[in-house]
């Protein structure tokens, strides 16, 4: 080991494929290489927001549920013709509603 290096531990880990990818893609994406992205990560990471983010990340998820089933019970409705929706207007919200899907599983997975 070079005796003039600013860091003198060194740690090896196994990554899978996915997260051998992933790793490669975010530190291209931040402009570092793969050991600063780590270092930046551990440094910056604080496990007091990540459990307030989890927590909060959990309700966000049962308020889209919530909004899901309410649109279920406006479809019965309309199915049952007891309301009266314009189909393109229940297209544009189930489209909304999938993207927010979208956004919530790629926060989830940490892509976002």
């Amino acid at each position: 080991m070079v005796e003039n290096r600013k860091r003198q531990n060194q740690i090896k880990i196994y990554l899978n494929d996915k997260e051998t990818e992933l790793l490669e893609e975010k530190s291209k994406i931040f402009g570092k290489n793969k050991s600063e992205f780590l270092r930046q990560g551990i440094i910056r990471s604080d496990p007091e927001e990540l459990r307030k983010f989890n927590d909060n990340f959990e309700k966000l998820i049962i308020q889209y549920k919530a909004v899901g089933n309410n649109i279920n019970q406006l479809a019965r409705a309309v199915n049952q013709g007891r309301l009266r929706v314009e189909s393109q207007e229940f297209e544009k919200l189930r489209i909304e509603v999938n993207n927010i899907w979208v956004l919530l599983k790629s926060l989830k997975e940490g892509r976002a």
